[in-house]
């Protein structure tokens, strides 16, 4: 009887022994669970502000092609406005060309 109850007095020395470490195990995988969570905390927060960010920078491409688009279209009214004097030159070119043949034969006919 007496060798029965030092076996059972050693199974539950071991048994607390055992207890002990599962309860050390527990509280590590408690620990590293919490350290988890507020890594993937972090990681959000920071897939948040690379979201608003990568929005921003999105309204500003979009205000630069706006910008860019209106500038196109400056850019071609003022091609034709170019044109336009372009050929108002050639018409009067041509109107000075002919004032000075017309000088030209009226000093002919007064000589």
């Amino acid at each position: 009887l007496e060798a029965r109850c030092q076996a059972q007095a050693i199974e539950v020395r071991d048994a607390a022994g055992d207890l002990k470490q599962l309860s050390a195990l527990v509280e590590e995988a408690q620990e590293d669970r919490d350290a988890a969570r507020q890594k993937l905390a972090a990681g959000r927060q920071e897939a948040k502000r690379a979201q608003q960010q990568e929005e921003a920078l999105r309204q500003e491409l979009r205000r630069a092609q706006a910008a860019l688009s209106g500038r196109d279209e400056q850019l071609e009214e003022a091609r034709k406005q170019l044109k336009q004097a372009e050929g108002q030159v050639g018409t009067s070119s041509a109107q000075v060309d002919a004032l000075q043949m017309e000088i030209a034969r009226s000093s002919r006919q007064l000589r």
